[in-house]
């Protein structure tokens, strides 16, 4: 029982770290794109994909 629990807090400790640094991530990636590129547009998700992996590549995970 109490390694049950112990297991289940761990796991919510790295789910809930891992979206907060998902969302930090996407925000850190969508302040980098230029006004001029539409949301939706390939070009837009191109450049998303690559700031998103560049700032998580900063973070170094």
């Amino acid at each position: 029982m109490r390694s049950e629990r112990l297991f289940l807090a761990e796991a919510k400790r790295v789910l809930t770290e891992g979206f907060s640094l998902d969302e930090r991530l996407d925000q850190l990636a969508r302040g980098r794109m230029p006004k001029r590129v539409l949301p939706g547009s390939r070009e837009w998700d191109v450049l998303y994909r690559r700031y998103y992996e560049e700032e998580r590549r900063k973070l170094g995970r």
